[in-house]
């Protein structure tokens, strides 16, 4: 309904308005009458038309008018009715029944009581919903399947509140059995869209005896490295079976090992039957080869069983190359110690296992490694044979017995890495020449009376060793290359002074400032071939200055660089590292997220030579299972080798693929992919009772009213539409603006052509 109003701008009354407008057609049509013998009858009508209509804009012009309007809008209100389709909603809740989604079908169909009511009442909106909200057609409610893999009861109110026309609903149905698993306050978020909520809760409130196998939880380490006994936790809740299962794993969907196991614990006495249990068992297999590989634990399932798809758990591992395990034994807890122990623990490709001494004969052991539990250093050689490398620094030989030194120089000779680090007790003044170690050594040793020298010096390279893959990543810090140092390299504060090298050793860095009796520079790093094995020898303590000086570099210190290349090189893997090249590997922190948990994704990059690198630029795409991409940026973290990270907040539960792209010096270093989910692959069968406290609190907290299903029609009876008017004000200056002014113009133009045309004055 529409109401006008017309008003004069100025104040002068409506009459006067109408009488200046006669006047002014009067005299217009006086002075067009003299001429009308001279054209025809519609050319004379034609002229005083276009007359007439210009003096009435001029007539708008000089009085203003205005138009006032005021239109009145009545609409039905708006009730939204949310259907719960989330897996729970499958369940029967008892025999003979049907599924919970079925009920619902049944009495909210198109033809049905209520649905009538409404319709005559209120303007409806149909939604389905679990771990997100979509709306839905009535007609297509027969084709609606409990498939959703998660409930989300506040954000499908949410988007039942708001229509995307921008109308809001006066109130919303809530049709389910108020299993939420999002992990965050449904009811929270329900109150921040002030809608009313009518709950329509179904389903069995008390827990019955129902038989069931469930795999609820998978426990196992994200890496794990090939040829290395995996062991597989699996949780399993069993209800109303007391006999024997088979636990069943798989990769990439190829059974690789099996256990028979036990329904029922050994020391439990005979439960109810359908009373749940929980059991823990472990199931283990070998890796044999490297990549990321899908898992997934699986029981067999029971024809009789209420849910069959919670029999199976999936997951992922990532199988690794072995990494590098290393022993380091100090004789005190000195600076070097100190920042070489916690740089190589933060060495994502080393295992650390540390033993310092704190007091006379006495060792602290820092760090741990799977398989080794040691607590001093290893009497037997199987012990010392699950090292790569063995570094001893400022240690005396007396410290250790002959058998174990010559058990470290067998391990050495079959493969493994040795190297000795400068102190006041190694080398010659700490006993070493008359060990067996001083044979593996690739320099000679003096006696406990060797000189000590003090002064600080910068290390400079041997031509032999700017080519040596121990200074691949620092080499510019060092002056070699074609570039000079990028800053200049903190000096070292002193080293051992030996006596020379062994023939087939290879000297690598020295001090050029002192030299030793036979005229050479002393030696601060050499390296041989000892067996099959490796050996170095590096004469310095004081390298932990290259990190507290330079530490704003991060990992691409000099002091990372060249103890991470030179723990590789004595280990032998420096050549597969450089064979691997450039490249990008991506993961998250877990693989499975609670709902409403932060998800932290992370990636490592390598750069041409194969080297971790801080200088790429890293990019992720997460694509949920349904949903919209997910854009990240991820960025370096200062102190890490090469690794990158972003954290977000995953909009709902269910599976996640994660793309990630790295560009390095405007290249493509390559693309990683990984996954996660949020929530238990099973979340929907966790929890099976309907929680109707829920949605009590629900209904009573937003002014609604709680019914169970089989009492919807009630609502129907209670529920009456409010009529909404919508007041919608306006005016029109009809004077204002170029239209008006245009319109003047162009009458009197038409006109006066029209004139001449026929020679009128």
């Amino acid at each position: 309904m529409t109401d006008l109003r017309f008003q004069l701008t100025r104040d002068w009354p409506l009459w006067f308005l109408a009488l200046a407008a006669i006047v002014a057609i009067a005299v217009s049509a006086g002075l067009y009458y003299r001429s009308r013998r001279e054209v025809t009858r519609r050319y004379f009508l034609l002229l005083l038309c276009l007359r007439i209509a210009a003096i009435g804009v001029l007539v708008l012009f000089i009085f203003r008018p205005v138009l006032f309007f005021h239109h009145r809008r009545v609409a039905r209100s708006l009730l939204s009715i949310l259907i719960d389709c989330s897996g729970s909603m499958s369940v029967r809740d008892g025999e003979g029944m049907a599924p919970r989604l079925e009920q619902v079908k049944a009495a909210i169909g198109p033809r049905s009581r209520f649905i009538e009511k409404l319709e005559a009442d209120f303007d409806l909106a149909f939604f389905q919903f679990s771990s997100d909200a979509g709306p839905l057609r009535i007609g297509h409610l027969a084709e609606l399947a409990a498939d959703g893999n998660a409930t989300a009861l506040g954000r499908a109110v949410t988007t039942a509140s708001r229509l995307p026309a921008g109308r809001r609903a006066d109130a919303v149905i809530l049709i389910s059995d108020g299993i939420d698993n999002s992990g965050k306050s449904p009811l929270q978020a329900i109150l921040q869209q002030g809608v009313v909520v009518h709950c329509i809760g179904m389903g069995t409130a008390r827990r019955q005896r129902h038989k069931d196998i469930a795999v609820v939880d998978v426990e196992h380490e994200r890496y794990i490295s090939v040829d290395t006994v995996a062991e597989i936790t699996v949780h399993v809740r069993v209800g109303g079976y007391d006999d024997q299962a088979r636990i069943i794993l798989k990769e990439e969907g190829t059974e690789i090992a099996q256990k028979q196991i036990f329904l029922q614990p050994d020391d439990a006495t005979h439960p109810p039957a359908g009373r749940a249990v929980s059991l823990v068992e472990t199931i283990n297999f070998t890796p044999s080869k490297t990549g990321q590989f899908s898992y997934e634990v699986a029981i067999d399932p029971r024809e009789d069983e209420r849910i069959a798809d919670n029999n199976r758990y999936g997951f992922s591992m990532i199988v690794t190359s072995p990494k590098i395990k290393v022993l380091y034994i100090e004789g005190l807890p000195r600076p070097e110690y100190k920042f070489l122990n916690r740089i190589l623990q933060q060495d994502p490709n080393v295992e650390l296992l540390s033993l310092v001494q704190v007091r006379k004969g006495i060792f602290l052991r820092q760090g741990q490694i799977k398989g080794i539990d040691i607590q001093a250093f290893p009497d037997d050689l199987q012990t010392l044979r699950k090292f790569n490398v063995v570094i001893l620094g400022d240690v005396d030989r007396t410290y250790f017995t002959t058998p174990q030194l010559q058990n470290l120089q067998t391990m050495v000779s079959e493969g493994g890495g040795f190297l000795m680090l400068g102190g006041k007790n190694s080398f010659g003044p700490g006993g070493w020449a008359e060990s067996p170690m001083a044979e593996v050594l690739p320099v000679r040793l003096g006696g406990k009376g060797d000189p000590q020298e003090n002064t600080r010096f910068r290390m400079t390279l041997t031509p032999e060793g700017i080519s040596h893959p121990i200074f691949v990543g620092p080499l510019p810090f060092f002056g070699g290359g074609n570039a000079g140092p990028p800053v200049s390299t903190p000096e070292l504060e002193g080293c051992n002074v030996v006596r020379g090298k062994k023939p087939a050793a290879t000297v690598i860095a020295v001090n050029p400032s002192r030299k030793d009796s036979e005229g050479n520079n002393l030696i601060v790093a050499a390296v041989a071939q000892y067996g099959i094995g490796r050996s170095m020898a590096f004469t310095a303590d004081s390298t932990h200055r290259w990190w507290q000086q330079l530490r704003g570099l991060g990992r691409d210190t000099p002091y990372v660089k060249f103890w991470g290349q030179t723990v590789r090189w004595l280990a032998g893997e420096e050549v597969r590292e450089s064979e691997q090249g450039k490249g990008i590997t991506a993961f998250a922190d877990k693989l499975i997220y609670q709902p409403g948990d932060q998800v932290s994704l992370f990636a490592r990059a390598r750069g041409e030579d194969g080297l971790a690198t801080g200088d790429a630029i890293i990019r992720a795409v997460v694509q949920p299972k349904d949903g919209r991409p997910i854009r990240l940026q991820l960025n370096y973290e200062p102190g890490t080798a090469g690794e990158y990270s972003a954290a977000f907040d995953p909009p709902a539960p269910g599976e996640y693929g994660v793309t990630v792209n790295g560009r390095l010096d405007n290249e493509d270093i390559g693309e990683a992919t990984a996954g996660f989910r949020v929530g238990k692959p099973n979340l929907e069968f966790d929890e099976l009772e309907a929680d109707e406290d829920l949605l009590r609190r629900i209904a009573q907290a937003t002014a609604g009213e709680y019914l169970a299903l089989a009492r919807i029609d009630d609502l129907a009876e209670r529920l009456r539409s409010r009529e909404h008017e919508k007041r919608v004000q306006g005016k029109i200056y009809l004077w204002n603006g170029p239209i008006m002014f245009g319109a003047f113009l162009l009458l009197m133009s038409t006109e006066w052509v029209l004139r001449k045309r026929r020679q009128m004055a």
